[in-house]
């Protein structure tokens, strides 16, 4: 019932949502409705921990309204047996929706977002993210795989001649757009002609035209819309890649512990059902309790390990609206003042506007900054490449790499009190978060000022660079708080021998850059 109630709110919402989309092309108000079902499946396995809570105290509160509660105490019934008369019932639930979420779920958003593709796009796809063919001219390309920002894997090109016969075909393991142009790596080709098969092989190449990008704009890989088997695949395959797989890792351990945290959540209800009196509320009151800590639960669990990446963005943002693109008293680049103010709300606020909302207008604030530097002419304003300037954001990262070895370091918060268990988590994944920001965006000053970066300061950015990439890639399945001399690891003090390592090199590349 609970489950039922959570899935036709978010549905609601969903379709509320996707209206602004209807009247596009061919897309209406009986595909919008077609999306957000095909979508059910995972929307009821992200807030089934929620809907466990609030099943428990509503079913366990309808036992001890009547206080059928009180008759199995007095007839001898242990708390321990009914707990575990609750935890029967809840494991199979759990075990249908593990099924759901790992099988069904995928499938259904793959169709969904293709549907939705083909209908918003005017084109016909075939297929689904695991095996997408497209039309595009007189070609025919057939694209294994749709990774995140605009990247493939195994892409079959299949051009044809005016009497369409195959003519070429074209194979490349990995494909990325980028200025442009498509850049395909490992490319293998054969040309058909009336002499034979001639085939050759490059290691890059670049292409004018292949797939049209705005299909990736509603046809892309998001991490949640995997299964656990395909979020360890592609992880793996990221890692090994050099790519950003951070986002992909976060997803997989979710998906494991979602099953753990349901069973936690539904413990939960048990004590407050059992140490709450028939008389002091009713129905009406346990809802409310365990919609609070339901929804609490569901934001926290999003939120908390971005909250580092977050402020990162903030400071970085900051830095490079004010200082790398602004030279004396010229006006600030509009792109980058919108992105700015997006990204400055409030991380916490779930309505009115929403956090999720505003950095989604900030991303696309980006974009727009990103296309008008490729305008001819162009309009956004570009880096003005003076050192003293790039100075300003190594000041901002050693202050936010500051702030994260004090709480890494620390082993009494501020008030005297230990450093409880959840803090710990919080105190590690925001630290972390820095640490992923400054990562990737250090790789891009490297390229962009590479010609200024020379002898020991392009040292030390390498050296920073190796220690914020093992900082990021820090994934222990459970954040342990050992003391020195204990059994377990003590994951915030290794990840603060990271962090303190490229604060102290920063501090070093300063000095470089100030002489």
């Amino acid at each position: 019932m609970s489950l039922f109630v959570f899935g036709a709110l978010f549905a609601f919402i969903s379709f509320v949502s996707e209206l602004q989309h209807v009247g596009i092309n061919n897309y209406g108000a009986l595909q919008a409705l077609l999306f957000v079902t095909l979508n059910l499946p995972q929307l009821l396995y992200q807030v089934f921990p929620s809907a466990m809570l609030l099943g428990g105290l509503l079913s366990l509160g309808a036992l001890a309204s009547t206080s059928e509660l009180i008759v199995m105490r007095a007839a001898g019934i242990s708390i321990m047996r009914i707990t575990g008369s609750v935890l029967k019932a809840g494991v199979l639930l759990i075990a249908i929706v593990v099924l759901l979420g790992e099988f069904l779920a995928p499938v259904a958003i793959s169709m969904a977002k293709t549907m939705r593709a083909e209908a918003l796009e005017g084109r016909v796809l075939t297929g689904d993210r695991t095996g997408l063919w497209s039309k595009y001219g007189d070609n025919f390309v057939y694209i294994g795989t749709v990774l995140p920002d605009v990247k493939l894997r195994d892409v079959v090109i299949y051009e044809l001649d005016e009497q369409q016969t195959l003519k070429k075909t074209t194979f490349a393991e990995q494909a990325h757009y980028e200025d442009g142009l498509w850049h395909l790596k490992n490319v293998s080709s054969s040309e058909i002609n009336k002499q034979g098969i001639k085939t050759a092989f490059n290691e890059y190449e670049t292409w004018p035209a292949m797939v049209s990008t705005d299909l990736f704009n509603v046809l892309n890989l998001e991490p949640e819309d995997m299964s656990a088997s395909e979020l360890w695949q592609y992880s793996l395959y990221l890692d090994e890649n050099e790519l950003d797989s951070d986002s992909f890792w976060l997803a997989f351990w979710v998906k494991v512990f979602t099953p753990l945290t349901s069973v936690g959540m539904l413990m939960i209800s048990v004590p407050l059902v059992l140490t709450s009196s028939s008389r002091s509320g009713g129905a009406g009151q346990r809802i409310m309790v365990g919609v609070m800590i339901g929804v609490a639960f569901y934001v926290l669990n999003r939120v908390v390990n971005q909250m580092g990446i977050i402020h990162g963005i903030r400071e970085t943002m900051r830095v490079f609206r004010d200082n790398l693109t602004k030279v004396s008293a010229n006006v600030y680049d509009p792109n980058l003042v919108e992105a700015d103010t997006m990204f400055r709300n409030d991380e916490k606020k779930l309505f009115f506007p929403s956090a999720e909302s505003r950095f989604s207008k900030g991303v696309k604030y980006l974009e727009h900054y990103v296309e008008a530097l490729h305008a001819d002419p162009p309009t956004s304003r570009p880096l003005n490449k003076r050192i003293i300037e790039l100075i300003k954001v190594f000041e901002a990262w050693t202050d936010l790499l500051g702030d994260g070895h004090a709480n890494l370091y620390r082993e009494k918060e501020r008030d005297g009190s230990p450093v409880r268990s959840w803090k710990t988590d919080n105190h590690f994944y925001v630290a972390q978060g820095y640490a992923h920001v400054m990562f990737y965006v250090m790789q891009a000053v490297q390229r962009e000022y590479g010609e200024d970066l020379k002898g020991s300061v392009e040292f030390l950015f390498d050296e920073v660079l190796d220690a914020l990439g093992k900082a990021h890639a820090l994934k222990p399945l459970v954040i342990l708080d050992g003391s020195p001399a204990g059994l377990f690891a003590n994951h915030r003090w290794i990840l603060d021998s990271y962090i303190s390592e490229a604060r102290d090199k920063m501090f070093s590349i300063q000095e470089e850059l100030e002489k």
